[in-house]
């Protein structure tokens, strides 16, 4: 169930609808899989795609799912290439470590890909983050002003 919350700025004549979840309702651990390796999901999980992407710790979630597809890599790498284990894992790990540089680098497009898969325009996943966190940033840029400016 998702209850809906309206943020966004009026005085620019545009209104972002977010989901809530009141109850967690996410995609069976088999669509997430699918999710995670890049694959759409149903349009019955199309809010569910835009919470993914707008919550506190949609990087997180994001590097959760980069580590699912580094782990179905690593598993054979470590199990069928042939060599020494240390060699195998220290290319692992030098493998992922370039591989989660890389997934830093393209967080903000990637989940905004996904969040155009689920059938929303471009840029909603970045503005409705952007309004959550719009009061906090107002009272920071208040709070430098009383300090720095007077």
């Amino acid at each position: 169930m998702f209850v809906r919350e309206t943020r966004g700025d009026p005085r620019r004549g545009r209104q972002e609808t977010s989901p809530t979840m009141t109850t967690v309702q996410r995609p069976s651990p088999v669509r997430w899989l699918w999710y995670a390796l890049g694959g759409s999901l149903p349009a019955r999980h199309r809010e569910w795609v835009l919470y993914d992407a707008t919550r506190p710790t949609w990087q997180l979630r994001h590097f959760a799912r980069a580590c699912v597809q580094l782990g179905l890599i690593t598993v054979p790498v470590l199990l069928l290439v042939p060599g020494p284990l240390w060699v195998r894992a220290l290319a692992t790990l030098l493998g992922w470590l370039v591989a989660l540089q890389y997934v830093l680098y393209t967080a903000d497009g990637s989940v905004e890909h996904r969040v155009q898969k689920a059938g929303y325009p471009p840029g909603t996943a970045q503005r409705v983050r952007d309004d959550a966190g719009a009061d906090e940033r107002a009272a920071a840029a208040a709070r430098y002003a009383r300090r720095y400016r007077t």
